[in-house]
């Protein structure tokens, strides 16, 4: 599903990664993704002139898979950058990178869908979807408009090969741009906080509350204190813009609000009792819980990424909130994909401790020793299993 490969070199211990990048300016800054640099000890960037520079990095958001690099260089060769907003579904693109360390191929398609989301790729995401062939080693690079404009970095396929199937993902470049822009003037991401829980709103609800379906968002909880807190937003209204902009489900608004800096007031447009209101939200910031580095070190070793099981998956999921923490994300080939693992499982028990929250699982991963068997008690829809998973060096 990434495009970043790692092949071992035989009798060495040293690890090699390709990915591609896009200079944006012409003293040396370059986007990539995060999960192309993520972990490098060193980095080097090279030209299609045959130049070669080392890389510093500038700042990386797991959350959205952006990274920002900069070399030391004059008079680089730029992409400007376009407008992602202004794509239409079946306008061509062009895709360039070093697919399978091949130099600067470039291949053609069309903008296949927009505002892709829930794809299980980043916290945030809002992505192009193309059928340009891309392939490993397409990482980072860029994803480029007629005229030539950057509208999107490359990021993942869906793929049952491993190769090009095409299903293709790109950050659009507003989203990108926003992040690089944060990373640039201070090397960390601030994002808006609202303080709600969103829910789309499927043909049962809209029919069960008399709104229309498909339109809108439904706040299924407010947390106490927050930004819609004291605007006077309440469980059950029903979201329909951002500054006179729709949102259409939870990953629009969540996007939209993220995007915007802490501190700024925007309008809310929302349904309540089927009467339409508007209200003013000065948005807080959203505070990102940072684990201890064991934990980091442990769920790199498993393979695993987790997170709290909030109101709107437990809905989703249909697990009780509370019972445990759920897995996002696991990487094929890793420890916990060989034991079973997989995406959506719910956590309950770790060595027959419960971790019904982040705290309490954080408590019990900090304890973990490489060569130690995690016994894990795992639910998956209606049946639960315990699964040991051996903890790696």
């Amino acid at each position: 599903r990434r495009f970043f490969r790692v092949p071992q070199h035989q009798g060495q211990q040293r690890q090699q990664g390709l990915g591609s990048g896009v200079i944006i300016s012409e003293d040396g800054y370059i986007l990539t993704n995060n999960h192309v640099i993520q972990d490098a000890d060193k980095i080097r960037v090279e030209l299609g002139d045959k130049r070669s520079f080392e890389a510093e990095v500038i700042g990386t958001d797991k959350q959205t898979d952006v990274a920002v690099l900069k070399v030391d260089g004059k008079d680089l060769p730029t992409v400007p950058l376009g407008n992602s907003d202004q794509l239409q579904v079946g306008q061509w693109v062009l895709a360039i990178g070093n697919p399978f360390g091949l130099q600067h191929t470039v291949t053609y398609g069309i903008v296949s869908a927009k505002g892709r989301g829930d794809v299980g790729l980043a916290d945030y995401e809002d992505f192009i979807q193309t059928d340009a062939a891309i392939n490993p080693g397409n990482s980072g690079g860029a994803l480029v408009n007629l005229r030539g404009e950057l509208v999107g970095i490359n990021t993942a396929i869906v793929t049952r090969s491993g190769g090009y199937q095409g299903i293709g993902f790109a950050i659009p470049v507003n989203m990108a741009r926003n992040i690089k822009d944060q990373l640039i003037a201070g090397g960390q991401v601030k994002r808006g906080f609202l303080g709600v829980g969103p829910q789309n709103v499927t043909q049962e609800v809209a029919d069960a509350m008399g709104i229309q379906a498909n339109k809108g968002v439904l706040i299924s909880s407010v947390e106490e204190g927050s930004a819609a807190d004291k605007a006077g937003i309440e469980r059950g209204d029903v979201i329909l813009s951002v500054n006179e902009q729709a949102v259409n489900n939870d990953y629009e608004l969540r996007n939209r609000i993220s995007q915007t800096p802490p501190g700024t007031q925007v309008q809310l447009k929302f349904l309540r009792d089927g009467k339409q209101k508007t209200v003013r939200v000065k948005l807080g910031e959203l505070e990102t819980d940072q684990p201890d580095a064991e934990v980091s070190m442990r769920e790199e070793a498993l393979g695993w990424d987790v997170q709290e099981l909030d109101t709107e998956l437990a809905r989703r999921l249909g697990y009780p909130e509370g019972s445990g923490v759920v897995v996002t994300n696991v990487k094929r080939g890793s420890a916990a994909y060989n034991r079973g693992i997989r995406r959506y499982d719910l956590i309950m028990e770790i060595n027959r401790r419960p971790v019904q929250d982040m705290t309490a699982y954080e408590d019990v991963m900090s304890q973990l020793k490489a060569g130690d068997n995690a016994l894990l008690l795992i639910r998956r829809g209606h049946r639960t299993s315990f699964v040991p998973v051996p903890i790696p060096n």
